[in-house]
């Protein structure tokens, strides 16, 4: 008999309300049934903050909160919990493959006032993350959503790119993003030479 997507979640449900979390495999059943069901009811969102908070080193972290910002009621609501969840992943675990896509997302929704402290951390994080995949499109973001720190960032920027070997597949975007905002720069124009 094959079961449709309501009775497969509630099965989900009650083997995860059943079942020890320290079962090994608790919190991957966990973070399956999350992405699966919609987080509506107190029930799940109160586990999916749970999740949250256990798993912040999980590949699939981003997902399931974006599942929980996606729904504008459930980020007023929860707004406090989640946000202190997002500060725990930003300042903790700065080498998570998500923290861009967390940063971004917050960016979006957070009024002006609520980001600055979200924009010093990325400035951190762009101090401590050099070696990140991301550091450039964290770099981009801040670059876009806060121009008083402009300055800051072109020279955070030109020592990325003197740091960074010119194979670096970003090496000649970050070139070029850096050269867009100080196109006469003397020393940015003799980097662009050497990398061809």
């Amino acid at each position: 008999v094959a079961l449709n997507d309501e009775e497969l979640i509630e099965l989900g449900w009650q083997w995860i309300t059943k079942t020890p979390n320290s079962t090994g495999s608790w919190w991957y059943a966990v973070r399956d049934w999350l992405v699966t069901a919609a987080c509506h009811d107190e029930k799940s969102l109160l586990l999916a903050v749970a999740w949250l908070q256990q798993e912040t080193s999980s590949n699939s972290w981003y997902i399931v909160w974006k599942r929980l910002i996606e729904s504008e009621k459930i980020f007023n609501d929860n707004r406090q919990s989640l946000l202190r969840i997002e500060q725990k992943l930003l300042i903790q675990v700065f080498d998570h493959e998500s923290w861009q896509f967390v940063c971004e997302d917050l960016l979006e929704i957070l009024p002006d006032k609520e980001s600055n402290a979200l924009l010093q951390n990325g400035k951190l994080w762009l101090e401590k993350a050099n070696d990140h995949h991301s550091w450039i499109y964290v770099w981009e973001v801040l670059f876009v959503k806060s121009p008083e720190n402009h300055q800051w960032l072109q020279q955070k920027g030109r020592q990325w790119l003197l740091q960074t070997t010119f194979d670096h597949s970003s090496w000649p975007h970050m070139w070029q993003q850096l050269l867009n905002s100080l196109p006469k720069d003397e020393e940015l124009l003799a980097l662009g030479q050497k990398w061809l």
